[in-house]
């Protein structure tokens, strides 16, 4: 019995741990910060903390490249040609197609949290400009917003504190943020392998359609008749 009451805390704890939420949360207010906190945890991710540095040992002179691998990088350079029309096509294809099942797996479980916003624009120096700034900021962050709202990323009450003024006494513009994106440990990890598997597929088809137009560039040069 004593085991098995054991094993049932053991069961919980980790699903707490799995079901605990990972936050990343971007601060700027003239320089930028980005952290990371689980649990009681708490990381910085930018800027990191300086690493001491080591002495370098001295390098020990490299061996010259034999002829054969210098003719195998030659070749290699000699296959390489560059991007068609259709090649740039798939790729924006492919980049698309990877972004969206991102986007969209990420919808389901990622949330983001804007806690504040503070944009001030300075207008002192010029009251016009500023106020095509103003016009302008305002409506892309009305885009941004709706976009996040659209895609499920934003909750109805996403939006903590946002303000978007012009102050025509100062000369700089000002910005203070907090957005804070969350998401239960137990949902990033298959999101995460399943991102991972949708990059390697598209990778994939891009190797295998460089093949092929690599095959049909040499079987056109050997078509070609040699002159002289």
């Amino acid at each position: 019995m004593k085991a098995l009451i054991i094993i049932g805390v053991i069961l919980v704890f980790l699903l707490l741990l799995l079901f605990a939420r990972i936050r990343v949360s971007l601060l700027y207010d003239g320089r930028l910060r980005l952290h990371l906190s689980y649990l009681f945890f708490r990381f910085s991710l930018y800027p990191m903390k300086p690493r001491r540095k080591k002495k370098k040992k001295p390098k020990k002179p490299k061996a010259s490249a034999s002829a054969a691998t210098h003719k195998l990088k030659s070749a290699r350079k000699k296959e390489k040609r560059p991007l068609s029309f259709s090649d740039l096509r798939l790729l924006l294809r492919l980049f698309r197609t990877v972004l969206g099942t991102i986007l969209d797996r990420a919808s389901r479980h990622v949330r983001i949290t804007v806690q504040r916003l503070r944009i001030t624009i300075g207008g002192e120096t010029d009251a016009a400009k500023a106020a095509v700034e103003y016009g302008v900021l305002s409506q892309l962050l009305s885009y941004f917003i709706a976009f996040l709202r659209n895609t499920g990323f934003l909750r109805p009450r996403g939006v903590r504190e946002l303000d978007l003024s012009v102050n025509f006494l100062e000369k700089e513009h000002y910005m203070d943020a907090r957005i804070d994106v969350h998401a239960p440990l137990i949902f990033l990890i298959p999101l995460l392998f399943s991102s991972l598997m949708s990059a390697i597929k598209a990778r994939n088809q891009w190797t295998r359609h460089r093949a092929r137009q690599l095959a049909k560039k040499n079987k056109t040069t050997e078509k070609e008749p040699s002159h002289g």
